[in-house]
């Protein structure tokens, strides 16, 4: 029963995959542009963007202390919170990745993409039943995030 349950819903989320990516965007629609950044009106918007550039470059640890400046000008920016989380993804320290993800959303819990980076964190320390609340709530916040989806099937997948 267990098995079967699980293969339903790896189908159902295939099929959701399989819609989205099938959708056909007609010429009526219009193409959106890339949103404005949070931050960008913030004083600390400047080491933010230096932090991107770096992070970019992988120079980590460079990109990180900008960002901690940043924090430092502007403490409520949930995004920066969300960029220092994946250095330290990067960086395989965990703990500290897991705090700042945590941060990120206790100031905007709807960013999809820090639930999506959650889930993946929680996934590799083995927290599949986690991973799979991070994977549903960004899905519920983003349902064209296909990335998503295909993570979420390998953490139902693993939870048994």
């Amino acid at each position: 029963m267990k098995y079967s349950l699980k293969i339903l819903n790896i189908i159902f989320i295939f099929l959701i995959i399989l819609s989205i990516s099938c959708k056909k965007k007609t010429p009526k629609e219009p193409i959106e542009d890339t949103p404005t950044p949070v931050w960008s009106t913030s004083p600390a918007s400047k080491h933010i963007e230096a932090g991107i550039q770096l992070q970019e470059k992988g120079e980590l640890e460079e990109a990180l202390k900008k960002y901690q400046k940043a924090l430092k000008i502007d403490p409520n920016i949930a995004q920066t919170y969300h960029l220092i989380g994946n250095i330290y993804y990067a960086l395989q320290n965990p703990q500290e990745a897991l705090w700042s993800y945590q941060q990120a959303l206790i100031l905007n819990p709807n960013i999809a993409e820090v639930h999506y980076d959650l889930g993946n964190l929680y996934f590799d320390l083995g927290e599949y039943s986690i991973a799979i609340e991070h994977y549903k709530q960004g899905l519920i916040l983003d349902a064209s995030f296909t990335e998503m989806y295909y993570n979420l099937a390998l953490a139902l997948e693993h939870n048994e």
